[in-house]
């Protein structure tokens, strides 16, 4: 007894749907890698802003000076620091605020990070 012609081409017509949806899965992963590259991108460009508005602020915190142009940009290729002072006002009289603004590019958009700290001002002997 042979039953070959009972299926009428379901095996086929379940391959075929089988590999579209294994298609469908595929390209989903794909386009969620790609999205997920995309953000850890720009989340290394905001911790190296991060880290290099902290290093700013601890060095002139520690030694009174800021970090060398060169040193920055040997530690964070790509990346601008600016640092502003300013006299502290108020509650904050008799110290000196420092705001470091650190910026990098990551994917054609402007990642940019400010840090501030009131430090105290030293006394010259």
């Amino acid at each position: 007894m042979f039953i070959r012609g009972r299926n009428n081409g379901w095996l086929t017509t379940e391959v075929i749907v089988s590999i579209g949806v294994l298609s469908l899965i595929f390209f989903a992963f794909i386009k969620t890698m790609g999205a997920t590259g995309r953000l850890n991108r720009l989340l290394l460009a905001r911790q190296q802003c991060t880290s290099a508005a902290q290093a700013q602020l601890d060095c002139i915190e520690a030694t009174g000076e800021k970090l060398s142009p060169e040193d920055i940009a040997r530690l964070w290729q790509g990346l601008g620091v600016t640092v502003e002072e300013s006299v502290g006002k108020g509650d904050w009289k008799g110290l000196r605020l420092i705001k470091v603004t650190a910026t990098n590019k990551s994917l054609h958009r402007k990642v940019e990070v400010q840090l501030c700290r009131y430090v105290s001002v030293k006394q010259e002997q």
